[in-house]
């Protein structure tokens, strides 16, 4: 599985925040700094308040980025979506916005509006569409996909 994130310890003024930065920026990916101090107000009972706001502006973010790179029609309210997917996973995110441009592309729309953005969203929540595809796989095929799969985990 590929890392989700970074931890940089050590003393302060050694470059850690810097080094964050550089690399967020040359990825071209958001960067959410967080210190210890942060943290540590958890044992002072402001912390949990403090965690959900990170993991909301995570969120906001990993569907900005996600969404920016499609042709959209802008009236997508990225809190919102933030708000409707708590506990989704960046990977789900990216699955989700993917499935709003595909269905979005299948109906022949000129953007991907709010309403594909929350079909999208719906269907992920609710276990994936069914497909009439999913007869054509035999359980001898899908035994040997899931060792084809297990393979590249191994891997």
């Amino acid at each position: 599985m590929a890392p989700r994130g970074v931890l940089l310890v050590g003393p302060p003024g050694t470059g850690k925040t810097l080094l964050a930065k550089a690399l967020a920026g040359e990825s071209k990916a958001n960067f959410i700094s967080v210190d210890g101090s942060f943290f540590t107000a958890t044992f002072y009972g402001a912390g949990v308040i403090k965690v959900k706001a990170l993991f909301k502006l995570a969120r906001t973010n990993l569907f900005d980025l996600y969404i920016r790179k499609l042709a959209h029609d802008g009236r997508a309210d990225t809190a919102v979506l933030a708000r409707m997917t708590a506990g989704m996973s960046p990977a789900d995110i990216a699955n989700t916005v993917n499935k709003a441009a595909s269905t979005a592309a299948e109906a022949h729309a000129p953007q991907v509006t709010s309403e594909h953005f929350l079909g999208a969203i719906a269907t992920h929540q609710l276990g994936g569409e069914v497909s009439a595809i999913k007869e054509l796989f035999t359980q001898d095929l899908r035994d040997r996909l899931a060792y084809h799969e297990s393979g590249h985990a191994l891997a």
